[in-house]
């Protein structure tokens, strides 16, 4: 007559791996036993969703998921406080200060896993049109869309004579007077 010799069902362990997108080398998890979890890592600009948990031969179902910007773009002239933690794919509006316009008609920049992609700059306001002077000559004065930085030769009305230079710094006119 037959002994049974201490026979038992065990849970099974963790033989297949689910195929994760963006995940790096799942495949040393194969083996993991049930009731254990195996760490996996993700591509850069990817964040595993949470370790693989084995139960009874099966993981479960786990994501690679894209990085937030967590920290705003870094734009020169700007403020940027709406820019944190914006989701991978989302855009974010910079708004550039006082005498500065963006580069960019719309002023957004993108989060992309992670990273910003910085495609814009706050640029200094050019003076557009020409500067308010009593006696000026308003028609051989050409002073419109004087970048910033820049100086204006100003045209006197007959009978008068040009003292100073105009320059123009953030889209403001300044007059200086000459020695």
């Amino acid at each position: 007559m037959g002994v049974w010799n201490n026979s038992q069902c065990v849970e099974a362990p963790c033989l297949i791996v689910p195929d994760i997108a963006n995940a790096v080398d799942v495949g040393s998890c194969i083996g993991t036993q049930s009731q254990d979890s195996c760490v996996f890592e993700c591509e850069n600009g990817y964040t595993p969703s949470s370790s693989l948990n084995c139960l009874r031969g099966e993981f479960d179902i786990q994501a690679c998921l894209e990085n937030p910007c967590l920290n705003p773009p870094e734009i020169a002239y700007s403020t940027v406080e709406d820019c944190v933690d914006v989701a991978s794919g989302d855009t974010c509006l910079v708004r550039c200060l006082d005498g500065y316009h963006p580069s960019v008609v719309d002023g957004t920049e993108t989060c992309y896993l992670g990273n910003w992609n910085v495609s814009m700059s706050c640029d200094p306001d050019p003076c557009d049109l020409d500067p308010v002077i009593d006696f000026m000559d308003s028609q051989a004065t050409v002073c419109e869309n004087t970048q910033s930085g820049d100086e204006c030769e100003v045209q006197c009305d007959a009978g008068y004579t040009a003292h100073g230079q105009a320059s123009c710094s953030l889209g403001t006119w300044h007059f200086a007077d000459l020695p």
